[in-house]
């Protein structure tokens, strides 16, 4: 009997332990609260902050493992098995609040070895994964108010700061006077006699700004808005031809704003190519494309009319 009791309580000890073991794996911690971030600058501290690694490569790119299921937390995985991530540009700008604000555009090549040299590598499509943190700044300390690991890609064979005329671009950009937004230019590519090149703007205030000049002054619904929304994309380029980039320039692309019957602008895209003679310096042709859109508030994006 005594023997039995003996083995129960074993058994029971066990058990108890192995529950214990159980929470200890499936209750979240209390996190450590971050340092303070008070310069974007200080590289290796803000990756630290947003990929919660305090792992570099000899580049000072942070190592860190991808999600695997979920395609926002997507990197390409190099020759380690890890992905490495560096701070690729930082933009400022003043929201429509006059609060100080920063995008913080964050690069991850797939990195292999060729005979012995570290490369970035990628198929023709692939271009660079590009995340990006968004912060402000609210007494003396920059706070994060949104974070995607993988916005998009931007590029071709792995990268896109090729140096070429047609190389991808980065940049602030305004919709009216006060909706500042992220602008991502692919450069010209393509395959099979087509070859085109994007402009991709993205939402990157924190919240709705707000429109006046529309006939029904009023405010994007700010249930559906969110930062690092894609806003709209169009093709600046598309030809059965690769463009000879030197004759051809897209000398200016136009974004306006115009009164509309919804709470929100509607947009003139205007895009101006000229084609030059080299021999002459003399525009041979001119051709003006325009492109109407409207703010759906259903998609929180502007749809071709």
């Amino acid at each position: 009997m005594k023997k039995t009791a003996f083995i129960f309580l074993i058994i029971s000890l066990l058990l108890a332990c192995s529950e214990s073991d159980k929470s200890k794996k499936t209750t979240p911690t209390d996190k450590k609260e971050p340092e303070a971030i008070t310069d974007l600058t200080h590289s290796k501290k803000l990756l630290s902050y947003l990929y919660h690694s305090d792992e570099f490569d000899t580049h000072g790119r942070i190592l860190w493992l991808p999600g695997e299921t979920n395609p926002v937390d997507y990197a390409p995985i190099s020759h380690d098995s890890l992905a490495h991530t560096e701070i690729d540009t930082i933009l400022y700008f003043e929201d429509s609040e006059k609060i100080e604000s920063a995008a913080v555009i964050l690069a991850s090549p797939r990195l292999l070895f060729d005979q012995g040299k570290e490369v970035i590598s990628g198929g023709h499509f692939e271009g660079m994964v590009l995340g990006v943190a968004l912060f402000h700044k609210k007494d003396g300390q920059w706070k994060l108010y949104s974070f995607k690991k993988h916005l998009t890609d931007l590029g071709y064979f792995g990268e896109y700061r090729t140096g070429r005329k047609d190389a991808g671009k980065i940049a602030l950009k305004k919709i009216g006077e006060n909706w500042t937004c992220l602008s991502l230019t692919q450069g010209i590519g393509g395959n099979t006699g087509e070859f085109w090149g994007t402009e991709t703007w993205y939402s990157i205030e924190k919240k709705a700004p707000k429109f006046e000049q529309a006939d029904e002054p009023n405010e994007i619904n700010e249930l559906t808005y969110s930062p690092l929304n894609q806003l709209f994309s169009y093709k600046y380029s598309h030809n059965y031809y690769f463009p000879d980039l030197d004759h051809q320039n897209v000398s200016e692309i136009q974004v306006k704003t115009l009164p509309s019957k919804s709470t929100v602008y509607d947009l003139e895209l205007s895009i101006h190519k000229y084609n030059y003679a080299v021999e002459t310096n003399k525009v041979n042709s001119k051709r003006k494309d325009v492109n109407y859109f409207r703010y759906s508030h259903e998609l929180n994006l502007f749809v071709e009319k």
